[in-house]
């Protein structure tokens, strides 16, 4: 009866283990599934946007850039620096009634104006000149699934004979 014991406790420890593993192995494969998904999307927005890097602001086509920094968060939008790939400088930007995050490139519209509290140069967007906001991640997320395009393409060429 001992031995019956021992051989139904590892029997259960076994089983224990291996419903383990395959829980790991399933949150893994869906976490796995949800970034290649999040990629697949992010992917799409940037490449969607990433020609506007080329414009530069207030030439009247939208330019894209990225928030940088915060100068103030205020009720009517937000006041922030942003780099513009274009130039290669960093500028003041004024967002009407919007307030994209820190980190997200952006693509917009707009005017260059003289600063109301402070004496800087200042790209004025309106609500509707604020074209599109991209995750900061998006760049990244495209090389990513980029690599996984160029692995899967051979596989998808292959003849079958």
């Amino acid at each position: 009866m001992a031995v019956a014991s021992a051989t139904t406790q590892t029997l259960v420890a076994l089983a224990f283990l291996a419903a383990l593993i395959g829980g790991l192995w399933a949150v893994v494969a869906l976490v796995g599934r949800g970034r290649r998904r999040r990629d697949e999307q992010l992917w799409r927005q940037w490449h969607e946007v990433r020609d506007h890097a080329r414009i530069a602001p207030g030439s009247g086509a939208g330019a894209l850039g990225q928030i940088r920094n915060y100068r103030q968060r205020a009720r009517r939008g937000l006041k922030a620096y942003v780099f513009w790939p274009a130039t290669g400088e960093v500028g003041a930007a004024w967002f009407w009634h919007r307030w994209p995050p820190v980190g997200a490139y952006v693509v917009a519209r707009g005017s260059w104006g003289a600063g109301e509290h402070h004496s800087e140069n200042v790209f004025y967007i309106h609500e509707d000149e604020l074209v599109a906001i991209v995750d900061g991640d998006a760049p990244a997320a495209w090389e990513r699934h980029e690599r996984r395009r160029q692995q899967e393409a051979p596989a998808a060429r292959v003849p079958l004979s």
